[in-house]
């Protein structure tokens, strides 16, 4: 009895399974014994895997192990539809009701309906319950263990911004203690791509990604496929629907996500860049200024994540593209590049206000000096960028990039602190970024900002911009660097020195 409580795979040869054939012993595959191992020991996982590995009936043996184990709680079932949760605690009860006689003595039946099983405790009871993906189930409750099942093919069935948002109000409702779990197959680039790139593997610090440990499970997983049986079912799955084949019987995390056909983007390079350019930062940090300077704190939340310390031997650029801060449902984000090897060291992601983010490149552009003094500050100066300018003037920040223009009336250069975002200079940095990502020139080591160029598209009107409810923070910024990288290598000047402060101050709440 007591070797049950401990673990799912304790419980799992007392039970059978339903297939084809009827009933057979629960016998679990490699992956499913991994996932649960996995599941067991962190509170947050997210996984991907192929097609038909058996996971579901692997949570739900898990959310059965939780029912016989835990005294009281709930363990939530979030999927596609109500119809399909509830074939999650179907699956559940049907394991529950194979078991031997001792374990339905010892743990009786508390509920029994089609979208809630619950097994009796004495004075508690214990439940795995259902709920759609849509609507607003679930919302108010607090649960014990979240599952979120087929998270990636949410959007089909409510749209990709309600998919996100829907999973935003899923989240809060796990216990303090308790677990997050989200798995599916792939459908994109999406938001489970997002939650799966910026985890860390089994073994990781979790805190040093977004908090979530990850899974993968190939095409190879499930017993009895070999290479030439999944790559025959794959060709049979190309034939309707090109690249279908990879997404549903990956061999890699890579090729099992697939890009918007409008992407302006080239897969093959995105793809590249996961697999060779990006990796887990090496913490995150906040940055603080001292009497004896910038200094940089560990912490979970941090708006900075860092991959390379600086190097006072090299340069350093850090390009920006500000929002207008909270109130703002679009977010600033920075970028640092090393301009010897254009490798990316570090990014920023947050609301700050105008002012504020200011502050932190400030402090960013310090921390990071070369052999040409502290970093090369770039930012959009569009909108909200003005705001950001006027306080690095402000602030007499000595190394700010400036941008040439030719005025044809007047047939004088004229100089502008900032990267203003005109119809030609857009394009300018767009294609550089294009250039840099297919080329492999540009060494973008953050995940999310893949996630990013992934979904900026061109939806036919020659005006590349983000797909409906995404954003292009990262995009922008990532374009602002390798314009003015190639600017720089070009042997263009880029900086002069702010001699005066600018007045008057600007609004910390409009950036005006």
């Amino acid at each position: 009895m007591r070797a049950v409580i401990a673990s799912p795979l304790a419980l799992a040869p007392y039970l059978e399974i339903e297939t084809i054939r009827g009933l057979e012993p629960l016998v679990l595959f490699d992956s499913q014994r991994r996932l649960l191992q996995i599941v067991r020991r962190h509170p947050r996982v997210v996984g991907l895997k192929a097609r038909q590995l058996g996971w579901t009936w692997g949570l739900a043996l898990f959310a059965l192990w939780e029912c016989i184990a835990y005294p009281v709680g709930e363990t939530a079932v979030f999927t596609l539809d109500q119809d399909e949760a509830n074939k999650f605690v179907w699956r559940a009860k049907r394991l529950y009701e194979t078991g031997p006689d001792w374990l339905h003595g010892a743990f009786p039946v508390a509920t029994d309906k089609a979208d809630t099983f619950g097994i009796r405790h004495h004075n508690s009871a214990s439940s795995v319950v259902a709920y759609p993906a849509s609507g607003e189930s679930g919302r108010s409750r607090t649960f014990r263990t979240v599952i979120a099942d087929e998270r990636a093919r949410w959007k089909r069935k409510i749209g990709g911004p309600a998919a996100a948002q829907r999973m935003g109000a899923i989240r809060p409702t796990v216990a303090d203690g308790g677990r997050m779990v989200e798995v599916s197959t792939a459908d994109g680039y999406d938001g489970h791509y997002d939650t799966f790139m910026a985890a860390v593997e089994d073994g990781t610090d979790p805190a040093i990604g977004n908090g979530y440990v990850r899974y993968f499970a190939n095409a190879l997983a499930r017993p009895g496929r070999t290479m030439e049986s999944v790559l025959r079912e794959r060709a049979k799955l190309d034939a309707d629907e090109p690249g279908l084949g990879a997404q549903e019987l990956p061999l890699t995390p890579a090729e099992a996500f697939r890009a918007s056909g409008l992407c302006i983007f080239a897969k093959d390079a995105l793809d590249d860049l996961l697999e060779h350019s990006c990796r887990p930062p090496i913490g995150r940090y906040d940055l603080r200024k001292t009497a004896a300077g910038v200094m940089a704190d560990p912490s979970v939340a941090g708006g900075w994540q860092v991959w390379e310390w600086a190097d006072p031997q090299r340069d350093y650029l850090i390009a920006a593209d500000s929002s207008g801060g909270h109130a703002s449902s679009d977010y600033s984000a920075a970028a640092v590049y090393d301009v010897d090897s254009w490798a990316q060291v570090a990014a920023y992601h947050g609301r700050p206000e105008p002012r504020d983010f200011a502050r932190f490149l400030v402090r960013a552009g310090w921390l990071w000096q070369g052999r040409k003094g502290p970093a090369l500050l770039a930012p959009e100066r569009n909108n909200h960028g003005e705001g950001v300018v006027a306080t690095l003037l402000e602030r007499r920040y000595p190394r700010i990039y400036q941008q040439e223009r030719f005025d044809q009336r007047t047939g004088k250069v004229e100089h502008a602190h900032g990267y203003m975002q005109t119809q030609h200079t857009r394009h300018v940095a767009i294609a550089a970024l294009q250039a840099g990502a297919s080329d492999g020139s540009l060494g973008i080591r953050d995940a999310e900002a893949i996630v990013e160029m992934s979904r900026f598209v061109d939806p036919g009107d020659g005006k590349p911009r983000a797909e409906e409810g995404g954003n292009d923070d990262r995009v922008m910024t990532h374009a602002i660097a390798a314009a003015v990288l190639g600017y720089a290598r070009a042997g263009r000047p880029t900086t002069v020195r702010a001699t005066s402060a600018y007045r008057p101050r600007v609004s910390a709440k409009t950036g005006y």
